[in-house]
């Protein structure tokens, strides 16, 4: 990633949240920042704690690495019901998905690199053959059917997040050489360096 000064994350997840996914995209954004990166960060505000504010995206996670936000409004039914959740979810998903992208394509100065763990955002920019990065950490029916198309591109590639991933994705004859295998990491700032243990835990 040295080529890269501007990167922009665009994820269809809601800031800030203690659900894993959030901190995962949060840290890696704080590594980006680290690198001397300039990262913009767009997200949906489709939850009642949803903030495009630095200082409580800094708080809430420890850090203190600077980056832009945009929050982005998000007047689609999820989030709104405790109904048909997965419905609405794949929905909502969708359409703000490709509103977004259109409207960062042609509103913003594009980065040199998106980044994202949306499929939906993922396939909207690599229609656009512009270059992005997908960080795949599950496997799904819908995604399989999403980045095996987004894959025409060359400019899109994707990361794996270990490779039992990969193996389930069957991708070997599209990926050539834009995938990676990245294992999670531990995060070593969280933790101190003198720490006392009870025994037998």
């Amino acid at each position: 990633m040295s080529e890269v000064k501007k990167l922009s994350y665009i994820t269809y997840q809601s800031f800030p949240s203690e659900k894993a996914n959030t901190i995962q995209t949060i840290s890696n954004i704080k590594y980006f920042v680290k690198q001397n990166i300039k990262v913009k960060l767009y997200f949906p505000l489709r939850e009642e704690q949803s903030s495009a504010e630095l200082k409580n995206i800094q708080n809430y996670y420890s850090i203190n690495e600077k980056f832009e936000i945009f929050g982005i409004k998000h007047n689609l039914p999820f989030g709104r019901f405790k109904f048909f959740n997965s419905f609405f979810f794949l929905i909502s998903h969708y359409l703000w998905s490709k509103k977004t992208v259109k409207n960062v394509i042609l509103n913003d100065e594009l980065p040199d690199m998106f980044f994202t763990r949306s499929d939906w955002v993922f396939y909207f920019l690599s229609r656009k053959k512009l270059n992005v990065i997908f960080e795949c950490h599950q496997y799904s029916k819908i995604r399989f059917f999403l980045l095996k198309r987004s894959l025409k591109s060359k400019n899109s590639r994707i990361i794996f997040l270990n490779e039992n991933l990969y193996q389930d994705f069957k991708f070997k004859k599209l990926l050539k050489d834009n995938f990676s295998i990245i294992h999670n990491g531990v995060d070593l700032d969280y933790f101190m360096e003198k720490i006392e243990k009870n025994q037998k835990e």
